[in-house]
């Protein structure tokens, strides 16, 4: 799932440095307008129930038919909602050309929902080598899709094909591969699923206000030049967790899901997976708050130096970002979708009360009145809530961090007295070699404790099972 990760993030990236040559800003634009509208609307298309899906332990046939019928069922009434909402958004936006492309992009909605319960499935069954094959050759379509289209003079509509493409590949290789085929859904009760799938939409509506109000703050009150710097910092920061996060999030939830009757293996498997992710996601936080201008001039110029100081703020939130992403599983895999509903809605609201204080300082007050609020508030709060009951306690989930954190402090140490007594550097020069100096410090520090040399030998071992299979 990492290497699929990868792999996928490094074609989407090849294929925006060739479109962004082609295409131009308006064009971009166009479609960017509606895919904010099928963004929102694309949460409700599965109720949640993809989650529950992955999650209920036992789930008969009539179940998995009811909740596909469902999900399409869904997905082609939203689609049928937006296509008819198309003149309105046109006219809203005032842009006339938005109709038509309104009217093809809200096909996506019907299109995705298809397929949404045999990636479930997938996921459930552990099935992760065939999942890797569906989510590469979607991608890969709608690369290939948006590349000759826009080579091919079609403008605004290669960006259009490309979503339309990558749901038809994934969702047919997803049925060639699951090789399910819904039946009947008599009898399915799905009345506990849809309760549950309800809690996690509501927790997805929650989050999706959260990551979206302080952009739209931002550009109403500090204007687009500081908006766009606080996007690029916050975009820039959500790679590491993004690129390590997700491909273990995928595996835990369903795994930590079949462990749920037996608390010490659940236990074990939650804490050696959520270590690995701290140790690989943690120690880059010195590193990229002590070398952001450095990285900010290489990922995006001399001109985005304004975003250095967001950046910075932002990046200290990943000291235990990390592992309120890792929390996210013993929610859903524990069927607590209620407390996740009502801490997606908590969180939120403290997230929206500290956007409003920042406020008055630009986007860089916003920035850092947020990771206050997250180091200070939010998490520890969160840490006693899903302690509070299930296998992994309070106790538990403080410990966790401790050795990532000190991969992080003696990485910190090294790189201040580089950047204080060693030469000016450039910018390409210098994170090379901040980086090299984070992971020889982490390195060392890991293969001194006990705990980080378990989660090496975990990784070893978990290695080398692969290649023998």
């Amino acid at each position: 799932m990492g290497v699929s990760t990868v792999a996928r993030s490094l074609l989407e990236f090849s294929a925006t440095l060739i479109t962004a040559r082609v295409l131009t800003p308006k064009d971009f634009g166009l479609v960017g307008m509606v895919l904010a509208i099928i963004g929102f609307v694309d949460m409700f298309k599965d109720l949640g129930l993809a989650t529950v899906t992955i999650q209920r332990e036992q789930l008969g046939e009539a179940q998995k038919a009811g909740l596909f019928w469902l999900t399409v069922a869904v997905g082609a009434g939203l689609a049928l909602l937006t296509a008819a909402a198309a003149p309105l958004i046109s006219l809203g936006y005032g842009q006339p050309a938005l109709t038509n492309i309104t009217l093809v992009l809200s096909s996506c909605l019907f299109l995705n929902a298809l397929s949404v319960q045999h990636l479930a499935l997938l996921k459930r069954e552990l099935k992760f080598e065939r999942l890797m094959v569906v989510q590469t050759v979607g991608t890969v379509a709608s690369v290939v899709t948006v590349i000759a289209g826009a080579l091919y003079g079609l403008g605004p509509w290669a960006l259009v094909l490309k979503q339309l493409a990558g749901p038809v590949a994934t969702g047919i290789c997803a049925w060639l591969l699951l090789r399910w085929v819904p039946g009947s859904p008599r009898g399915a009760g799905l009345r506990e699923l849809l309760r549950m799938g309800a809690h996690v939409t509501g927790f997805q509506v929650a989050n999706y206000v959260e990551r979206n109000l302080d952009n739209a703050l931002i550009g109403r009150f500090a204007g687009a030049t500081q908006l766009g710097c606080y996007v690029r910092a916050y975009d820039l920061l959500r790679l590491p967790l993004q690129q390590v996060g997700e491909p273990i999030g995928t595996v835990a939830v369903p795994t930590l899901s079949r462990l749920a009757s037996d608390p010490a293996r659940y236990r074990d498997g939650y804490l050696r997976m959520t270590r690995a992710l701290l140790l690989l996601t943690i120690p880059m936080t010195p590193f990229l708050v002590i070398c952001a201008d450095w990285l900010v001039a290489l990922a995006f110029g001399p001109q985005w130096s304004d975003a250095v100081p967001m950046f910075r703020y932002l990046g200290l939130a990943l000291l235990l970002k990390p592992l309120g992403y890792s929390i996210g599983w013993l929610f859903v895999s524990q069927g607590r979708t209620q407390e996740l509903m009502r801490w997606g809605i908590f969180a939120s609201a403290l997230a929206i009360a500290s956007f409003i204080v920042g406020l008055p300082w630009g986007a860089a007050g916003v920035a850092l009145s947020y990771t206050l609020v997250e180091l200070v508030v939010r998490m520890p709060i969160l840490v006693y809530w899903i302690g509070r009951s299930g296998p992994v306690s309070v106790s538990d989930l403080l410990k966790l961090p401790l050795t990532a954190w000190v991969c992080a402090a003696c990485a910190g140490v090294l790189l201040i007295a580089m950047r204080t007594f060693g030469p000016t550097l450039g910018a390409g020069l210098g994170s090379l070699l901040g980086a090299l100096v984070t992971l020889a410090a982490s390195a060392l520090v890991i293969w001194a404790s006990p705990v980080g040399r378990g989660s090496v030998v975990d990784l070893w071992l978990l290695l080398r099972r692969k290649k023998s299979v």
